[in-house]
């Protein structure tokens, strides 16, 4: 089934507010809950819904759904989440794709707006004097989109044992001579140690490289999975499974528990580890969603991504320099030079 929510004054599609719990009509300003707006009636449906489930959008795969404001169809594939209608620009939800596997338990929304996402990346300290003039145009700005990335988060909790040998270094004289000897001491110790929330994108369309820098995210911020929150953004479903990213992930972990057990010995002055186990306690996947910013700027026909973290404004990205701006600021300095080397000339 394909929802939209309506704006029960004017009829209009509501749309998550960034930053509350309400719902808000781009229409009319009207605001709601969310706690109503998800609330369910008494065929135990949730209410404040628009459309009926047709035959055209049922099932999976890339077909032409129907939007249920306007009869429009919906372009899809097989992950596409949350979408917009292209004719009359509702939010449009697609049940399934938040359902079974596909559930989320928790998401963090959005903490601010497109208005204030399009200002942080004009102001952005990747921008500068040389940024082509296009990118902070209108035009530009409004590709600026939300989007809800699935991300899994994973802890781990085990015991450490290491295995190795401990060194401390005693010198003492005798007459001129100095005499330095060895204390050898066998290590055998076990060191319960925890990770929480070490997330992993579970997207194939957001680079990894692009999502680390834009962390860390506030996951005190998080909340239980609703739908209201996805209206008026894009989201689609998990690429990766729990598991498919636990065998890039879990490494990385043990190395991380492995280090934190081996800085607990701090007494001797050398210490060589000769071997390590990581015996797991708990091991857990928690599928999410996140908010990114993202915006594709376009220039002298190629394509620079960029993306914004949607809670704390962390951007990461590459943006062009423009040439004829370099050329121009390269003859004014090499005018102002030749004024400049011109008039000492004449005085001298």
């Amino acid at each position: 089934m394909i929802r939209i929510y309506k704006c029960p004054s004017c009829g209009g599609a509501l749309q998550y507010r960034p930053g509350t719990d309400e719902m808000i009509c781009p229409n009319c300003r009207n605001t709601q809950a969310i706690s109503a707006v998800d609330q369910k009636g008494a065929d135990g449906k949730p209410v404040g819904l628009t459309g009926q489930e047709r035959a055209d959008n049922s099932g999976s795969g890339a077909e032409n759904m129907v939007c249920p404001a306007c009869g429009g169809p919906l372009t899809t594939n097989d992950h596409t989440a949350a979408t917009f209608c292209p004719y009359c620009k509702s939010p449009a939800l697609i049940d399934s794709r938040f359902a079974g596997q596909y559930r989320p338990s928790r998401v963090l929304p959005f903490q601010f707006d497109k208005k204030e996402a399009q200002n942080k990346f004009k102001t952005w300290k990747g921008t500068g004097l040389l940024t082509p003039g296009k990118f902070k145009s209108a035009a530009t700005m409004d590709k600026v989109t939300g989007v809800y990335v699935p991300y899994w988060l994973y802890s781990y909790a085990g015991n450490v044992s290491l295995q190795g040998e401990g060194l401390n270094m005693r010198v003492t004289r005798q007459g001129d001579d100095e005499i330095i000897e060895t204390d050898h001491y066998e290590l055998d110790r076990t060191v319960q140690t925890a990770y929480e929330n070490v997330p992993a994108d579970a997207s194939e369309a957001f680079p990894d490289e692009n999502m680390h820098v834009l962390e860390p995210f506030d996951f005190t911020k998080l909340v239980n999975f609703t739908m209201p929150y996805m209206a008026g953004f894009t989201a689609d479903t998990y690429d990766y499974s729990a598991a498919d990213l636990n065998e890039k992930i879990r490494p990385q972990v043990e190395q991380n528990m492995v280090n934190d057990a081996r800085a607990t010995i701090t007494d001797y002055e050398t210490v060589n580890i000769v071997s390590s186990q990581v015996n797991y306690t708990d091991q857990r996947a928690e599928y999410v969603y996140l908010p990114i910013w993202t915006l594709i700027f376009e220039y002298m026909g190629k394509k620079y991504p960029l993306y914004m973290n949607g809670e704390t404004g962390e951007i990461d990205g590459v943006v062009p320099y423009s040439r004829l701006k370099a050329l121009a600021i390269f003859g004014i300095a090499f005018a102002v030079f030749f004024l400049i080397a011109f008039l000492l000339g004449r005085v001298f």
